[in-house]
């Protein structure tokens, strides 16, 4: 079973939605609240233990 968490904004959001059983987390790019910027998550995806998939949401 797969289980996403999106709109991360924190490396602390990342660890502790895969350390609660998900398998992907997801960062919004599109303008949000929630937005994030491409360097940010570059941290953070850094830190994410392997195996854990990377989903960003966009806006046409």
């Amino acid at each position: 079973m797969l289980i996403k968490i999106c709109g991360i904004t924190s490396e602390e959001d990342a660890l502790l939605s895969v350390a609660m059983g998900a398998t992907a987390v997801g960062f919004v790019f599109a303008p949000s609240k929630r937005q994030v910027s491409v360097g940010k998550v570059s941290d953070i995806v850094k830190r994410l233990p392997p195996g854990v998939l990377t989903i960003g949401v966009f806006r046409d």
